[in-house]
């Protein structure tokens, strides 16, 4: 299956906001092709990219949905956001809170070496 040519439209504007910016954001309505499309993506900058691609969403389950949906490559890696941001969950067990703290050694920071990062329902962190 490829892509319709709205998603052929996107696709190119997609690949050209990657090569001129850091930053990239896909949105739409459910069912629209969203992950389809970053799935299309993934397929090409796997090969142009040398380093690692991360492809994560903020909790374990919605990184399963992703590795159904999104072709696996060498150099890419599902991971929880919270994980390749390399952030520990603490809970305060007097008040329920939850937050994040960063954990990591100062030789190895997040996202060392990974060359383009996927977040997928950013909206939830």
């Amino acid at each position: 299956m490829g892509l319709t040519p709205h998603q052929q439209i996107k696709f190119d504007e997609a690949l050209n906001i990657i090569s001129n910016s850091k930053r990239l954001l896909i949105k739409g309505s459910a069912g629209v092709g969203k992950t389809y499309l970053v799935d299309t993506l993934v397929s090409v900058l796997s090969k142009k990219l040398t380093g690692t691609i991360y492809c994560s969403a903020p909790t374990n389950k919605a990184v399963l949905v992703l590795k159904e949906k999104v072709s696996n490559y060498a150099n890419l890696q599902f991971i929880t956001t919270h994980a390749a941001l390399k952030l520990k969950r603490n809970i305060d067990f007097k008040t329920g809170d939850i937050s994040f703290k960063p954990s990591f050694d100062s030789k190895y920071p997040p996202l060392k070496n990974v060359k383009l990062f996927i977040i997928d329902e950013a909206s939830m962190i």
